[in-house]
């Protein structure tokens, strides 16, 4: 795909080298529901079994360590919308709690992101 959009770029400049041109380019999304052969995200079990809100809390310290944000930054408070009660997976349906299908987003998020 980034050989082709570059090559699209290319003929539109040699066609038409004066005029504007546009190129949306976007690579593969990481969105839910995310689908992921089983041995990608069984790469990631566990990894996420404290919980979205450690999760978040670990992420923002580790980008203040780094000087991604600054040092006296403040973390805004979690929003959700709605509630989730019940979600199907290929063996059918589950009752989960928000926190259960929390983990498995990260779970499958990150084995959809890192492949």
């Amino acid at each position: 795909m980034v050989e082709h959009s570059i090559n699209w770029i290319r003929g539109q400049k040699a066609h038409a080298p004066d005029k504007p041109s546009f190129l949306y380019f976007s690579t593969g999304a990481t969105h839910a529901p995310h689908q992921v052969p089983k041995e990608w995200s069984d790469k990631y079990k566990g990894k996420f079994d404290q919980g979205w809100d450690k999760l978040r809390e670990e992420t923002f310290a580790r980008q203040k360590q780094l000087g991604v944000i600054p040092a006296n930054a403040k973390i805004l408070p979690k929003y959700f919308r709605g509630t989730i009660e019940k979600v199907e997976f290929n063996l059918g349906p589950a009752k989960l709690s928000a926190e259960d299908l929390r983990r498995i987003y990260l779970e499958r998020f990150a084995s959809a992101g890192r492949n």
